[in-house]
């Protein structure tokens, strides 16, 4: 080969690879936090959750727990969808968001964008039953989960989360 084209080859081949590199970055930084297996993978329904996690489950007939993180990009598209789950009369469900103790200003993060649980936790990883970031559970006065969601809701499946946490009362 003449040094032209080993110079060509060469270039190819570091082009290659910083698009390589590019994409690596690129999905790490979409996927990385916010990236979870599909909900069909794990199932924590059934589940009891730990007190340690600081939740008073009795205080009302259900809980809504969001397991978020300001790192993941599924919790940040869905800010518009948690801001509406926290602006509905709420009297017989609390709302709590879990976030890591990495987190201190989660809470400022969310009032920031419209989102006002009715207090934060932080939970250390493996003390709730999840995978990943975002998760919303549903538990009764028991701390038993009934009703779980992983990822990145369509509004098909929000609309069902809002039937779930927030039942309509017959008339």
């Amino acid at each position: 080969m003449r040094w032209q084209e080993r110079l060509t080859v060469a270039v190819d081949v570091l082009l290659i690879a910083a698009c390589v590199a590019a994409l690596t970055v690129l999905g790490t930084r979409l996927l990385g936090p916010g990236f979870v297996a599909p909900e069909s993978t794990v199932s924590p329904v059934g589940t009891r959750l730990d007190p340690s996690v600081g939740i008073d489950f009795s205080a009302r007939p259900q809980t809504l727990i969001m397991v978020l993180s300001q790192d993941c990009q599924f919790c940040v598209e869905s800010m518009p969808f948690y801001e509406r789950l926290t602006n509905q009369d709420r009297a017989g469900t609390q709302i709590i968001v879990a976030a890591l103790p990495t987190e201190p200003s989660i809470g400022q993060y969310l009032a920031s964008r419209g989102v006002i649980p009715d207090a934060v936790v932080f939970v250390e990883p493996g003390q709730l039953p999840v995978l990943g970031t975002p998760t919303l559970l549903v538990a009764n006065q028991s701390g038993v989960v009934t009703h779980s969601w992983t990822g990145m809701l369509r509004t098909g499946v929000e609309e069902r989360v809002l039937q779930v946490v927030f039942p309509s009362d017959p008339a």
